[in-house]
């Protein structure tokens, strides 16, 4: 499956989420994600085996952390959706990507 294709995915699931749950206030959505990045950061904890949480979560599952960058991006693009900058975020990612390219032709 082609990257746009993903990314496309992503972006109907906070689509079909938004026509769901209904549509958020700005903060809302910045709410969910502190919360998100919050749920990722114990996810990343349990596998570099710190924190007090560590024995409680057990072994690291690397589902649950897919999912809860999933979580992260997903409420990224709620912000990129409420404030209509679809194509300049993609422009952007584009851009990012070319100038790497550019500068790390020869990795």
């Amino acid at each position: 499956m082609k990257e746009t294709e993903k990314l496309d995915k992503i972006y109907r699931i906070s689509e079909l989420l938004t026509k769901r749950f209904g549509e958020s206030t700005s903060f809302m959505i910045m709410t969910r994600l502190a919360e998100e990045v919050g749920e990722l950061a114990k996810e990343v904890n349990n596998f570099e085996s710190v924190g007090v949480k560590n024995k409680k979560m057990g072994i690291p599952n690397r589902v649950n952390l897919a999912k809860e960058a999933q979580d992260v991006i997903r409420v990224v693009l709620q912000l990129v959706e409420k404030y209509g900058v679809r194509e300049e975020f993609e422009n952007s990612i584009e851009e990012s990507f070319k100038k790497l390219g550019e500068k790390y032709k020869s990795l």
